[in-house]
């Protein structure tokens, strides 16, 4: 049977206007899957080494712009790159509370000081922490000491996700951590597959087997797809098998996520949905 449409789950008409803002290239890991920051292809994953990131007034004046055109009631999604080397962002986040958002989650590879982000996290609804293998494999008790200083510290109407980005190499190293953050009951755990630059699967068949096993585990725990048929009838699958399975391709399909969500790129750039369809159709700084 076709597939004619996919939604999250838990979006309705009622849930609020989401931004979610690629702040700055910058990024202090430099991770295989991830590509060069290229303003020129809007699918690029952003990140760099040497991009200068927003000043406090740049980054204000964004925030004050889509509030006067949507109101305050908004979702804030932070990322980058990495948000954490902007020198001013926990002054942004405390602006962005100030301004009573509906919610705000920043996504972080968690290379901080753990003072640095349990002080964060004070002010966050969220914090996602991806955790990137090649680089959290040189100290996992770090991120997992982190992840629990954080877990001690959330508040009941916080949320905090540690985030595997799955790479292959790291398997035994990944279930190893995720039991012991089980153990730790940290509020939600899920992974994340990637692809190589040209779109080749980074995993071996039994690789797969094992990431499957993994979430349906969590899937309980997370956001999952109910994707539409051209019958009519509705199939719930976590999001992260579409991918996996190379589901994910919507050609010739009408895109309707704009109409509450919008991505920000570290220019400025304003594009609709998270995917950037169509590409920007507007800029901040003007």
């Amino acid at each position: 049977m076709k597939q004619v449409a996919q939604r999250i789950s838990w979006r309705t008409p009622e849930t609020p206007f989401a931004v979610q803002w690629y702040m700055t290239p910058r990024c202090n890991f430099d991770c295989v899957y991830c590509m060069p920051w290229d303003p020129d292809n809007k699918w690029s994953y952003y990140h760099d080494d040497k991009s200068k990131p927003p000043t406090f007034d740049i980054m204000k004046t964004y925030v004050d712009k889509i509030i006067a055109h949507r109101g305050n009631h908004i979702e804030w999604g932070l990322g980058g790159g990495e948000p954490t080397v902007i020198k001013d962002l926990p002054k942004l986040v405390k602006y962005i509370r100030k301004t009573d958002p509906y919610d705000l989650t920043i996504c972080t590879n968690g290379s901080l000081p753990e003072k640095k982000l349990l002080k964060l996290y004070e002010d966050l609804d969220g914090m996602v922490m991806s955790l990137h293998m090649d680089y959290v494999s040189k100290n996992p008790d770090e991120y997992i000491e982190k992840l629990i200083a954080l877990e001690e510290q959330r508040r009941p109407d916080q949320s905090l996700t540690a985030r595997f980005i799955v790479n292959p190499l790291h398997m035994e190293l990944i279930d190893n951590m995720y039991q012991e953050l089980m153990m730790a009951s940290i509020n939600k755990i899920d992974f994340r597959n990637v692809k190589l630059f040209n779109g080749e699967s980074f995993y071996s068949n039994e690789q797969i087997k094992v990431m499957e096993s993994w979430y349906d585990e969590y899937g309980k725990q997370t956001s999952n797809i109910i994707q539409t048929f051209e019958d009519g009838s509705e199939k719930e699958v976590n999001y992260e098998l579409i991918t996996l399975n190379n589901e994910h391709s919507y050609t010739g399909w009408s895109c309707m996520a704009g109409i509450e969500q919008c991505n920000i790129d570290p220019l400025g750039r304003v594009s609709v949905g998270n995917c950037a369809v169509g590409g920007s159709i507007g800029n901040l700084n003007d």
